[in-house]
């Protein structure tokens, strides 16, 4: 599903406008009936229950809301309007709307004068609230009466409709400057908005349904839109020929580990056995190899020469060696901070020529050194959180989280690289400025391994012939939906990495079978 930013948007009305002479009142028209037809398959029978008020901004989204409360008015719903300003104060298709409905006698009341105990009295008693007061124009704080009016729409006991955005909401960064409007359910017109999609702006989205105003699939489409959310239809069937081999699926070499960090080696390999791959083999210093070799079973571990239980420059030729033989590394979960083994990992980089991930603290040893990952020879693949990123960019969490999505396209594109960045969303960068936006998973899979497990499921991706972009695509699109199922049987605080690493298999084999009966 593609998205967009607020800029993109209008151009794309103004195209519909210009290029293909679709006046701008019928593409009002047909925002507020599918906002109309949406309510009423949405809600079904349950519509003509509410006592439904539409409060309308100045500008087209406030023309938008008069389309729908028009429609609402002919079929009978009991409905009221309000106007943020005088009615001589619209304009263009806005105001043609606002005529109509004003001549059809549906209650229209202006609250632009009215003071903060006489607003409360007016929202008293409505059971359905249209929220149409700022579209995707709008940026900062909403003031004074809008502020006002969308804090007593937040406070009032009803189901809350926003059209096209939440009020208030950054349709660009998904923050919220001031007051923001807590929709139940939002009617996006046309294609979503960046800001929507991505927290904190989602979270005040409720459900979201795109309304289809007829614009020409062309502008739609646009080979210029480089951003997507993520949905089935990115993933790849993982299908087998009979007469194939181990070989043929992958040969995953992951380096990690260290004391006390065993796990993360243990649950990357894991990963990558439990979707699919051939071949897997963990790295690991040779001093605490018979704890690996307790652990893993299926996975293979070449213990190597350490120094304290860590890699150092020792561990260097013998696994630079066995990386010639592999189809993809994985460099990082567990591997510690040691200064020694900082410069292994660095060294490792500049000789190896297969494709990388690195993630935990292989990146750490990279900050301050990007020229690696810049010119690396191979496709390479970063899989921060925020913390990592920002040591990465050398800037403050916060900083970060304001433009993150600008933040992760240029670092991308700058460095030549897939970046994978997590978060509550995870947003997956190219090195050609595209940008896939994935919403699965819930805050029970906040805990320690779940990157190693991406890491590791990645690579088994990779090994399996999938290109790197759809490789990270699908492992974070299912890594969260495995923990979206475990959350309605285990609840939060039962979902850790060793369940999600289970549930992977059935749910990759549900979405084969799946496909393979729509052939």
């Amino acid at each position: 599903m593609k998205v967009v930013t607020s800029a993109q948007m209008r151009a794309m009305d103004a195209k519909a406008i210009s290029d293909y002479k679709i006046p701008g009142l019928i593409l009002m028209e047909n925002a507020g009936k599918e906002a109309f037809e949406i309510l009423e398959d949405y809600f079904e029978d349950d519509l003509e229950m509410f006592k439904i008020l539409v409060v309308c901004g100045k500008g087209n989204i406030g023309g938008d809301g008069f389309v729908l409360a028009r429609h609402l008015y002919n079929n009978g719903y009991d409905i009221d309007v309000f106007i943020m300003d005088t009615p001589g104060s619209y304009s263009g298709d806005a105001k043609t709307n606002l005529n109509i409905l004003r001549n059809l006698k549906c209650p229209v009341k202006c609250i632009r004068n009215l003071t903060t105990e006489k607003l409360l009295n007016e929202f008293k008693g409505y059971t359905l609230i249209i929220d149409a007061v700022f579209g995707t124009g709008f940026k900062g704080a909403p003031r004074g009466l809008y502020s006002d009016v969308i804090d007593i729409i937040n406070d009032r006991n009803a189901v809350v409709v926003s059209l096209d955005i939440p009020s208030g909401l950054n349709p660009d960064t998904g923050l919220a400057e001031g007051s923001v409007v807590h929709a139940n359910l939002t009617i996006t017109m046309g294609l979503p908005k960046i800001g929507m999609m991505i927290y904190p702006g989602h979270g005040y989205c409720g459900d979201i349904i795109m309304a289809d105003i007829s614009m020409p699939p062309e502008l739609l489409y646009d080979r210029g839109i480089f951003t997507e959310v993520i949905e089935e239809t990115h993933l790849p069937l993982l299908t087998r020929k009979p007469d194939t081999h181990k070989g043929c699926y992958g040969r995953i070499l992951i380096i990690g580990t260290s004391p006390g960090l065993t796990g993360a080696g243990y649950f990357a390999g894991q990963a990558a056995l439990k979707t699919g791959a051939g071949m897997i083999t963990l790295a690991v210093p040779k001093s605490i190899n018979p704890i690996l070799e307790a652990k893993l079973t299926e996975v293979m571990t070449l213990p190597v020469n350490d120094k304290d239980g860590h890699f150092s420059l020792e561990s260097l030729d013998e696994i630079l060696l066995f990386s010639e033989k592999s189809d993809v590394v994985v460099i990082g979960p567990g591997i510690g901070r040691h200064p020694e083994t900082i410069t292994f990992v660095k060294e490792f980089i500049k000789v190896c020529s297969k494709p990388l991930i690195i993630d935990a603290d292989g990146l750490f040893a990279v900050q301050g050194s990007l020229d690696l990952i810049k010119d690396y020879s191979a496709p390479v693949i970063l899989t921060p959180h925020f913390a990592e990123f920002s040591r990465l960019l050398g800037e403050e969490i916060e900083n970060i989280k304001h433009e993150k999505v600008k933040k992760a396209v240029t670092f991308a594109v700058k460095n030549n690289c897939l970046l994978v960045l997590k978060g509550a969303e995870t947003l997956i960068a190219t090195e050609k400025g595209e940008l896939f936006i994935n919403l699965t998973g819930n805050p029970g899979m906040a805990t320690g391994g779940m990157g190693d497990v991406l890491s590791g499921f990645i690579a088994s991706l990779i090994g399996q012939d999938v290109d790197i972009n759809t490789a990270a695509i699908t492992a974070a699109y299912l890594m969260g939906l495995a923990g979206d199922q475990l959350l309605g049987e285990v609840g939060y605080a039962g979902i850790n990495p060793s369940e999600i690493i289970e549930t992977l298999p059935f749910l990759i084999r549900d979405y084969l079978e799946e496909h393979e009966e729509e052939e």
